[in-house]
């Protein structure tokens, strides 16, 4: 199968905090607890009910820690047992993409397997129907380009 594009980038800690910040904050069944969250706290203030509001308090803050607590794990794990930050190499067919780290995990996953694209500042987000996520760097396309890329995301059918 012909290789269309190719992108190699750096799993550090701006990808952990733009994958993990995408994962837990940015999804649609999230992003509607969030906004039915915030008016639900504002009630419960003005009613002065302080269980709710500290539970509601409580919860976007273990939420919020979490996230940087997962950050900071991925961060570490990758310093203490790779000595270091790990670089991915991405290869694209018309079938399949597949990321490969530098210490030999592979993940070939084919396109009808991908439930949806998205986009972060500098990374694109695939997720895949098992809630896989595999990253591509925007700018660190060795074959292709970014605009090239995202034209063939949307020839399969996803909204970037």
């Amino acid at each position: 199968m012909e290789t269309l594009f190719e992108s190699r980038y750096v799993r550090n800690r701006q990808w952990a905090k733009e994958a993990y910040s995408y994962i837990m904050f940015k999804q649609k069944p999230l992003v509607v607890c969030y906004i039915l969250l915030a008016p639900t706290l504002v009630a419960n203030v003005l009613l002065q009910n302080w269980g709710v509001s500290a539970f509601i308090l409580g919860f976007c803050a273990v939420v919020v820690l979490n996230y940087f607590r997962v950050v900071k794990m991925i961060t570490a794990s990758d310093a203490e047992l790779h000595d270091g930050e790990i670089t991915v190499e991405t290869v694209v067919t018309e079938t399949y993409i597949q990321n490969t780290n530098a210490i030999g995990t592979v993940h070939k996953i084919e396109f009808h397997n991908i439930k949806k694209a998205a986009q972060t500042k500098n990374f694109i987000i695939l997720q895949t129907k098992a809630r896989m996520v595999l990253t591509i760097g925007k700018n660190t396309f060795t074959k292709g380009t970014l605009e090239e890329f995202l034209t063939f995301l949307k020839s399969k059918g996803f909204k970037v």
